[in-house]
């Protein structure tokens, strides 16, 4: 299981802020339609999907007067192994995420965190080809004119297998 990765945050007060990905949650759609936690092995007639989450924690975040004007982008990227030459972005189904206010919030002052949720579906229709593929995730804030900004957050590590059912 991946562990959670810091957000790297530059340009940041040290302790006044910090950041974390949390491990993916790779679900399957089963027969009856319900997602179910898959073992990272996927059928080609299947929808499956990777929720992420990522957090941002400090007590910059419980200012009246701290705003991070932007949004946060969720790509992921399955790289194709073996023979195959074919590699997928994925992008999050929501689209670009408003950093503020944020989806959910808990604690106050020094232990104000802010938390993000965000799931990139891939349909079956839309799925790669059979074999193995290596899954990352880009967590990328971007400035209120689109530009990567001084936070961003990687989770790897994800070998997955798509097979076409017999």
């Amino acid at each position: 299981m991946a562990a959670e990765t810091q957000l790297d945050l530059t340009a940041i007060t040290t302790g006044t802020l910090i950041g974390a990905v949390q491990p993916l949650e790779i679900e399957e759609k089963d027969a009856a339609g319900a997602w179910i936690p898959t073992n990272s092995i996927m059928r080609t007639d299947r929808d499956w999907r990777v929720t992420v989450k990522w957090y941002l924690e400090g007590s910059m975040l419980g200012s009246m007067f701290f705003t991070i004007p932007g949004t946060w982008e969720v790509t992921g990227y399955l790289e194709a192994w073996g023979q195959l030459n074919v590699d997928q972005d994925l992008p999050g189904d929501s689209g670009a995420i408003s950093v503020v206010p944020p989806p959910a919030i808990s604690g106050s002052g020094a232990s104000t965190r802010w938390e993000y949720t965000e799931t990139i579906t891939i349909t079956a229709a839309n799925n790669p080809p059979p074999g193995p593929y290596y899954l990352a995730v880009a967590v990328t804030y971007r400035d209120a004119a689109g530009n990567p900004g001084p936070m961003a957050g990687f989770q790897d590590g994800n070998m997955l297998q798509i097979y076409q059912p017999v």
